[in-house]
């Protein structure tokens, strides 16, 4: 259970770390995003386009949620 507790620590400092790049730098972050997402969109083979365009377009947009 403790392993849990600090793969879930970790993770979270990871995750605020990114969130901290994306926020001081939006035109870098956007470019590291559409590079994962075009690897993603490419490992399904598209089966997932509707969700990375939107995914895309709220990037792109700065929107949230």
């Amino acid at each position: 259970m403790l392993g849990k507790l600090v793969k879930l620590l970790v993770l979270a400092g990871v995750v605020e770390g990114a969130r901290r790049f994306a926020k001081a730098n939006p035109e870098a972050a956007g470019k590291i995003a559409a590079g994962a997402l075009g690897l993603v969109d490419q490992a399904t083979k598209g089966k997932l386009r509707a969700q990375i365009d939107a995914v895309t377009s709220k990037i792109r947009g700065g929107g949230e949620g």
